[in-house]
């Protein structure tokens, strides 16, 4: 099995935003959106920026699971089943949204793995069918 998941649209609290489009051509785990286009918002204003931008989305996931099985006849009434699963084969990493809290020390940035998601994963089963 093998999926692939785009990244989730990224809401933003309340900041000031300067009118410029924070996407980046190349986001990464260092920086997903632009931040100096943000700025921290003084106490008691009316929030003005939008709670989104378009082309500015959180990490995607990509997995892939695969399965490997050999059974063997015994006897006539006896069989043998050897199963080997494996779950993210790549060993691939799934960050985590970025902070978007502008008075964040991490603002844009990623630095930890998205929850649920883990490293390779392999499990062998038998099983005897009499």
């Amino acid at each position: 099995m093998m999926f692939w998941r785009s990244g989730d649209l990224l809401n933003f609290g309340t900041m000031l935003w300067d009118g410029t489009d924070p996407t980046v051509s190349d986001p990464g785990p260092q920086g997903w959106f632009n931040t100096s286009v943000f700025q921290k918002q003084p106490n008691y204003t009316k929030r003005s920026n939008p709670w989104d931008f378009a082309g500015v989305r959180g990490p995607g996931q990509f997995n892939m699971d695969a399965s490997l099985m050999k059974e063997f006849k015994i006897t006539e009434r006896v069989r043998f089943q050897l199963k080997l699963d494996s779950f993210n084969v790549v060993n691939n990493m799934s960050w985590n949204n970025p902070s978007t809290n502008v008075t964040d020390g991490n603002f844009g940035r990623s630095t930890d793995q998205k929850s649920y998601t883990y490293g390779r994963r392999t499990q062998i089963g038998m099983r005897l069918e009499f």
